[in-house]
């Protein structure tokens, strides 16, 4: 048998193109566009040997709008890292780390009290630490407390949240769980 790669890179490319009938979401005056979209994903993860995991997912995506005067482009971008080490049969730990970037029209409706339409720019940093204790064959417990910054563009408010995560859970068959969680 050929032997294993201790790390892996999977690469995915896009590119599609078509129309849009409310590129501004406008609910009085919406118009139309059509559209150039570009895609990119890369995903690396490394094998799990002597207890240590590694995985990274990066995506972003480019939609070009090409008759359009009120939105030119939308761009969004999402970037995943986690290291988990598993230490005995019982304990494994985890930190993961994540970015988002959003730039796009975004109907606020629901946050405001009248209809508002918003070309929103975002970055959304979020860590979690997790520790995970197995127990009584399949069973398990896992705290996680979780940090995230969001900054918007004027006039959203920029925000931290953080909080605690416990969750129990039960391993069933290959490779699943059920699990309960709470989060504060």
């Amino acid at each position: 048998l050929p032997t294993l790669s201790l790390w892996d890179t999977v690469f995915t490319l896009q590119s599609s193109a078509g129309y849009k009938d409310n590129v501004s979401l406008s609910a009085v005056r919406p118009s139309g566009s059509p559209f150039v979209r570009n895609q990119a994903e890369v995903i690396v993860f490394r094998l799990p040997v002597e207890g240590l995991e590694f995985n990274a997912f990066l995506s972003g995506e480019d939609t070009r709008f090409l008759a359009s005067e009120v939105v030119d482009k939308e761009r969004n971008a999402l970037a995943h890292v986690q290291l988990k080490k598993t230490w005995s049969e019982q304990w494994s730990a985890s930190l993961a780390g994540q970015y988002f970037y959003q730039n796009q029209v975004v109907d606020l409706s629901t946050s405001f009290a009248t209809p508002t339409v918003l070309g929103v720019e975002s970055h959304t940093y979020s860590v979690r630490l997790a520790a995970r204790r197995r127990f009584a064959g399949r069973w398990w417990w896992e705290l996680e407390p979780t940090l995230t910054r969001q900054d918007f563009n004027s006039p959203l408010d920029d925000y931290w949240e953080g909080g605690p995560k416990i969750s129990v859970g039960r391993e069933h068959g290959h490779k699943s769980e059920l699990a309960v969680s709470y989060e504060l």
